[in-house]
């Protein structure tokens, strides 16, 4: 089912559209040349004979999912981030970043074998801007959209090596030549990482508004990393359009989610990331079977590495996690992420999914589809969950033809064999993955895992 015809139909399948609505049933898809054409009814079906026709019968098509939360500056393995767990006497940062450079075609063949056809990297060195450049060069690639380094309260002195992924801006105008620094290179969004310091937290909050302020005024988006209700809610009422994760340190209050609801902000939850690094450090074999499979092996291996290195290496507070063997959160962050997701959900508002991918334990292409089930345990609906890791995208992406079934929209879609609707965790089910009209069986473009 390898199509690079220009046009076909996939017939038979049940089609759910991305934009939150009932399951389209007795309608086949008709794609040409990469687009969507037509819904076409079981009355309409025999006027095109003359076009292939591709049995579909008992699979589910949802749109090419989209990723609103990655990283390509970290590789998820475990000296990906020597600001939070310094390896670098194992194994240097240039090292490291070089291995990332190479992995980068074969990432993006991940991606779309894993169903993803649309990533946003939320914050990175200005490398980045030519990792975009390499994906609109290749045809099997997800649709890129960089947001450039991270504008920050804080410093991390570790990750620079000439093209620092986070630059921190010392005062309000060091913000906003940060900002103007960056319109340059044409981001989708201005990202800023907002720490919570109550020694500076009212600087730290006009530097940050300086930022926001000067992105607006270049017509700009902007994005920020705040996890305190605090943080989350200054960013809000100064203007920020988009939360790239949960507010974890306390729940929301009805003020809060009305300010998001009044603004029409964009909230990502960012539910798995913080058991990646959990787990990694607790040495446990953690990654579902879907992820062992389709995982990049030298990232996966070197996560495995981590219980033959001396103890004394590994910095507090990682160093306790070594000795845990809980199975769920070591802390309250998982209980408040799912409570304050259903309530911003039940309330309305505007919910995209992103993982964060590249932080230590969050695998690159895999890891959306164990979000998207840390989604639904938190009391999401799974035809929520797909708008959210779809239409949602989409929006964040910047391309308005993408993220869901309409016509005139690139084909960019996913066959699977098990009904989403019923688990969500049959997202991971995939038949044939098409970007562009084109079809690619996750197996032909990723050569899969078997552990012992």
């Amino acid at each position: 089912m390898n199509e690079s015809e220009s046009s076909f139909i996939l017939s038979n399948a049940i089609i759910i559209d991305g934009i939150g609505d009932k399951p389209i049933v007795n309608h086949h898809l008709l794609v040409n040349n990469g687009l969507i054409e037509k819904l076409i009814t079981n009355d309409e079906l025999t006027g095109f004979k003359g076009i292939q026709q591709i049995n579909c019968s008992g699979k589910f098509i949802i749109p090419g999912l989209i990723d609103s939360h990655i990283h390509f500056f970290q590789s998820g393995g475990l000296f990906t981030r020597p600001d939070g767990l310094d390896l670098r006497h194992i194994k240097s940062y240039e090292e490291e970043f070089e291995d990332i450079k190479k992995s980068i075609p074969d990432l993006f063949k991940r991606y779309i074998g894993c169903g993803v056809t649309g990533v946003i990297d939320c914050g990175g060195p200005f490398w980045n801007f030519n990792v975009k450049e390499q994906a609109e060069a290749v045809k099997i690639a997800p649709h890129v959209a960089v947001a450039g380094p991270l504008v920050s309260t804080v410093s991390r002195e570790k990750l620079d090596i000439g093209d620092p992924p986070i630059i921190q801006a010392t005062s309000e105008e060091d913000a906003r030549a940060q900002v103007r620094n960056c319109v340059k290179y044409q981001p989708i969004f201005i990202k800023l990482w907002f720490i919570f310091n109550q020694e500076r937290f009212e600087e730290d909050s006009l530097i940050m508004k300086a930022a926001i302020d000067e992105a607006i005024t270049l017509n700009l988006r902007v994005a920020v990393h705040a996890t305190e209700l605090e943080t989350a809610r200054r960013a809000v009422q100064y203007g920020a359009h988009i939360l790239v994760h949960s507010v974890f340190q306390e729940k929301v209050d009805a003020e809060f989610v009305q300010l998001l609801l009044d603004n029409e902000v964009i909230y990502i939850p960012t539910l798995m990331v913080r058991l990646g690094y959990f787990d990694t450090f607790r040495c446990k074999s953690f990654l579902p079977p879907f992820e062992q499979k389709y995982g990049d092996r030298w990232v996966i291996e070197s996560l495995g590495k981590l219980s033959s290195i001396d103890k004394n290496d590994i910095p507090e507070p990682y160093r306790q996690l070594t000795e845990k063997s809980e199975e769920s959160y070591p802390d309250d962050a998982r209980d408040i992420m799912y409570h304050n997701l259903r309530v911003v959900y039940e309330a309305g508002v505007s919910i995209a999914t992103g993982t964060d991918a590249g932080n230590v334990g969050t695998l690159h292409g895999v890891s959306i589809h164990r979000e998207m089930q840390m989604m639904e345990e938190a009391g999401m609906k799974p035809i929520d969950i797909i708008k959210a890791s779809t239409h949602i995208g989409s929006l964040i992406l910047g391309k308005k033809d993408t993220g869901k079934l309409t016509l005139g929209n690139q084909a960019d879609l996913v066959v699977l064999n098990s009904n989403p609707l019923e688990s969500i965790s049959n997202t991971t089910d995939i038949l044939i993955v098409y970007k562009g009209g084109i079809g690619y069986k996750p197996e032909e473009l990723v050569k899969t895992n078997v552990f012992s």
